[in-house]
This record gives C-alpha cells, structure tokens and sequence, in this order.
C-alpha cells in the first residue's frame, strides 16, 4: 500500500490547530492514495510534497493566531 511521506504528513500535522484541519489532512491522503495508482508512487509523493508546501503559509497563519488568542 502506497503511503505518504512521514515527514510531510509530520509538518502538517504538527501545524495543525483545528477540526477542520483533520479533514484537510484525511483529504489530501485520500487524494495521494488516488494520484499513486494512476501515476506511481514517486510522483504521487511528489504531488504530496507540493500540496503540503502550498498549505505551509496557511497552516503557520492560523497556527500563530491560535495561539495569540490562547494567549
């Protein structure tokens, strides 16, 4: 069975700050699981890797606002 890659699923996971985020999460490793049998598992990787990277800002912003207002 084809997987994610642990440390980009680590990143997200650890920027994650809300329900809403799980969904995010359960999504996007629904779709890896869809590009890795129609186009491998490198580029389905690869594919994952981009997703992750084009969250990072969002994740950080939210993240860090969640924060400020616990604080």
């Amino acid at each position: 069975m084809n997987k994610p890659p642990k440390l980009a699923k680590f990143l997200l996971k650890i920027l994650s700050s809300h329900e809403k985020d799980d969904a995010f999460m359960g999504d996007i490793e629904e779709l890896f699981h869809d590009h890795a049998e129609y186009q491998g598992q490198r580029r389905s990787k690869q594919w994952y890797w981009w997703e992750i990277v084009k969250s990072l800002p969002k994740f950080l912003r939210e993240s860090i606002r969640w924060k400020m207002a616990m604080f």
